[in-house]
């Protein structure tokens, strides 16, 4: 991809002058060069896994090589209204850079999927590019959209090549950095209504990704298996229907947003987008369960406490099913019901379950009702425990609870913990044996179900 890229661009550079095809191809040297970088960084890391922080190190070199060219985003305007960045505007470069190229990474786990989602956003920034008469920046993006369309003819289902992480990461930076070249009007200033819009899919499912692990105690970087293309699959049950799904998605933003530049109006996208995300979340495809985490989030953020029909305040039960078929909440149900929380001065019980290989994720989370009626406790007057559910020597999901230290003798509270970690394993290892092991055993745990469309 990243030659046939090269080598049509440079071909096309070449002829420029004979042809009016565009003066301002000084972005391209820039541009080829960081593509260089992070192809070379992904191939690393295809043949022997980088650390993290390895990877990302490689990502940025890739983006400072674009950013000492000149692309820096100054300011950026929607409706009319501009916002001057000042000392964030590198910042801000950087991080939409690195979003970019992390968002198709992120994306790439279906035969074909990334590689449909680049030719819309390259075909997308091209269209967008040419409407603005930036003729170079559009054959760059078509150029690259050529390309993704002859690798797509080997990645769609079944897949005999694959992208690896050199290609997702190069299909972000490309089609990221021509984006924001194509979106700037004037000294650094971008309308950048247009191409967020055109990139709401990876938008979204980085930040619910993100939403979905922070929010219910887990590490950003974990593994789950709650993506877009995951969510899809569970729903659609066939990879090609996925493609063909995401595909009329991706298209519509882009519609939207190429009608935005067309008659100058940013409302057109933000609609468009706001309609898409609004059919995923209320047709339960995508974000719904994220949207219930960011919601009682809010709520405790904002002093919102519930009180029943006598002006009591309640307890708070919330459990969000991200992923999976299994009946998490009867767990929960029975955790909640034998451990008698209020009688032993509890005052949160949180039960996280992730399992990437089975498909199956679980947040379960209960609040007292003295804890919500009052501002939370400092940290320094808890105690906090955490118990680790593992099922054959493989770790399964957490359980966390935590209570006020006063007022709870040495030898009740260590009797207390026992007893605690007693009933848990208890109930796990029933719960186990009659549904996660029947799922183990018909082959769920090892692979992912054939694609009845292949």
């Amino acid at each position: 991809m990243f030659a046939a890229f090269a080598s049509a661009v440079l071909a096309t550079w070449v002829v420029s002058p004979y042809f009016t095809i565009g003066n301002q191809w000084g972005f391209a040297v820039p541009l080829l060069a960081s593509a260089g970088v992070i192809t070379a960084v992904g191939l690393v890391d295809d043949i022997r896994p980088l650390r993290g922080r390895h990877k990302l190190t490689g990502q940025l070199l890739a983006c400072s090589v674009l950013i000492a060219s000149g692309l820096v985003v100054r300011n950026v305007s929607a409706f009319g209204v501009s916002i001057d960045l000042g000392i964030m505007a590198i910042p801000f470069t950087t991080f939409w850079l690195l979003g970019a190229i992390n968002s198709v990474n992120l994306l790439d786990g279906l035969d074909g999927f990334a590689s449909t989602i680049g030719v819309i956003l390259a075909g997308a920034v091209g269209c967008m590019a040419a409407v603005d008469g930036r003729t170079e920046l559009a054959l760059m993006a078509f150029a690259f959209a050529g390309a993704l369309v002859g690798f797509l003819r080997f990645n769609f289902p079944p897949a005999t090549i694959f992208l690896g992480d050199a290609g997702s990461m190069l299909i972000g930076l490309v089609v990221g950095a021509i984006s924001v070249e194509a979106s700037l009007k004037g000294p650094g200033t971008a309308l950048l209504a247009a191409p967020a819009a055109i990139w709401l899919i990876p938008i979204v499912d980085t930040g619910c990704a993100i939403v979905r692990r922070k929010l219910t105690g887990q590490s950003i970087y974990s593994v789950d298996h709650g993506h877009f293309h995951h969510r899809l699959l569970d729903r659609f049950g066939c990879n090609k229907r996925v493609l063909m799904f995401v595909a009329v998605a991706c298209l519509a933003t882009a519609t939207g947003a190429l009608l935005s530049v067309v008659f100058q109006t940013d409302l057109i996208a933000v609609l468009t987008a706001a309609g898409i995300l609004l059919i995923l979340v209320t047709t339960d495809i995508f974000g719904r369960a994220e949207a219930r985490l960011v919601a009682r989030r809010v709520r405790s953020v904002a002093g919102i406490k519930e009180k029943s029909s006598s002006g009591e305040p309640i307890q708070h039960n919330t459990t969000v099913h991200l992923q999976g078929e299994l009946p998490w909440g009867d767990l929960w149900g029975k955790i909640l019901d034998d451990i008698e929380a209020v009688e032993l001065g509890f005052l949160n019980l949180i039960l996280t379950i992730n399992v990437p290989r089975m498909h199956e994720s679980f947040h379960g989370e209960w609040r007292s009702a003295t804890d919500s009626a009052s501002a939370d406790p400092e940290p320094a007057q808890l105690w906090q425990l955490g118990v680790p559910l593992s099922l054959d020597g493989e770790q399964i999901g957490m359980f966390q609870v935590s209570g006020k230290r006063e007022g709870i003798p040495t030898e009740l509270f260590y009797e207390l913990l026992r007893e605690l970690s007693e009933r848990l394993e208890g109930h796990v290892a029933d719960f186990c044996e009659r549904h996660f092991l029947a799922k183990t055993t018909s082959g769920g745990f090892a692979s992912a179900p054939p694609d009845p469309c292949l």
